[in-house]
């Protein structure tokens, strides 16, 4: 009788276990999809280096991976340095390709909402902006990425330099280069972007001499 208790013990034991690791399980699945619905699938960047200053457009593609209406509410920081302008944009329809959205600026980020997406939806935003740059140095922050708790599945960046000015190094392996009149486009390419440090460059020639 001893035995078989123990045995019955052992059972009910396991079977409480499975029902607490199950239910932890199933409850960690539905907050991520109520609190984290959307998804950072994509982006594109262009950064271009002329005289004193360093121009970034951004295209990022998001989706609604939940079963509910997602709002965005989104923050855009910038590197240190003087802000001289921005813009941000999301896509519209046929009629109206992009529409203006208008962020409030913190003095350290963009802040905005955007259009509500529909469970599955998947649409794209631009942000751009134009900020001054010293010490032949350009930075794009990409650490913010981790906040999305998952990778982007694909990331493109464009640096694009005057062929005076090479690039001296990078953070990211560049994938390509090639010229355009005057200028090089240093290409680079990641797929299942999770990045643990920003993107950091430079070049040669000191920026006065442009």
């Amino acid at each position: 009788m001893f035995i078989i208790h123990m045995k019955i013990s052992q059972i009910l034991i396991f079977i409480i276990t499975f029902i607490l690791v199950t239910g932890l399980i199933y409850c960690s699945y539905l907050y991520s999809v109520h609190e984290f619905p959307g998804r950072f699938t994509e982006e594109k960047i262009y950064i271009t280096i002329s005289a004193r200053n360093m121009s970034v457009e951004g295209i990022y593609t998001y989706e609604n991976g939940g079963k509910s209406i997602w709002v965005p509410e989104l923050f855009y920081p910038f590197p240190e340095g003087t802000v001289i302008s921005w813009k941000v944009m999301e896509e519209g329809g046929e009629k109206i390709p992009w529409i203006k959205v208008v962020p409030v600026f913190t003095g350290k980020e963009l802040r905005y909402n955007l259009s509500p997406y529909s469970p599955g939806e998947k649409r794209k935003a631009l942000v751009s902006y134009c900020q001054e740059v010293c010490d032949n140095r350009g930075v794009y922050i990409t650490e913010t990425t981790r906040t999305w708790k998952r990778p982007v599945k694909k990331a493109q960046f464009y640096i694009n330099l005057p062929c005076k000015w090479p690039l001296k190094d990078c953070t990211y392996k560049i994938t390509k280069s090639y010229i355009e009149k005057d200028r090089k486009i240093y290409f680079i390419e990641i797929n299942d972007f999770y990045p643990e440090e920003d993107l950091v460059f430079s070049w040669n020639e000191h920026i006065d001499n442009f």
